[in-house]
């Protein structure tokens, strides 16, 4: 439900699994805990995208998210999206987020120290 009561179709609940032995669905690692997290979507929302392509979509969106939060690293990211870090970069660089961090004058210092031997 929405703060007016009414519903919007989009449920998230999430339930903590743990002590349990699982295989991650998209790189195989096998995990020792994780948390799953269903999503109640309205069918025309969904209705032209099969599952795994939806869980791939949002594993990428949370991921990107989480790391132009500053809250994992690019590498953390990567292997939560399911995707190599290449792969992840090309990601963030489709959604304009930077994968460098580093001020002109930061650089223009970098570069500048080449040039001194």
């Amino acid at each position: 439900m929405n703060p007016k009561g009414m519903d919007c179709g989009l449920n998230i609940t999430a339930r903590g699994v743990s002590g349990e032995n699982m295989i991650c669905h998209t790189c195989s690692a096998l995990r020792k805990s994780i948390m799953q997290i269903a999503i109640d979507l309205p069918n025309d929302f969904v209705a032209f995208q099969a599952e795994p392509a939806i869980r791939r979509e949002i594993s990428a969106s949370y991921a990107l998210w989480l790391y132009q939060q500053e809250r994992v690293t690019l590498a953390k990211a990567a292997e939560l999206a399911g995707v190599d870090l290449y792969d992840f970069m090309v990601i963030c660089k489709d959604n304009h987020v930077p994968v460098i961090d580093v001020s002109r004058n930061e650089l223009l210092d970098e570069l500048g120290g080449f040039g001194a031997s």
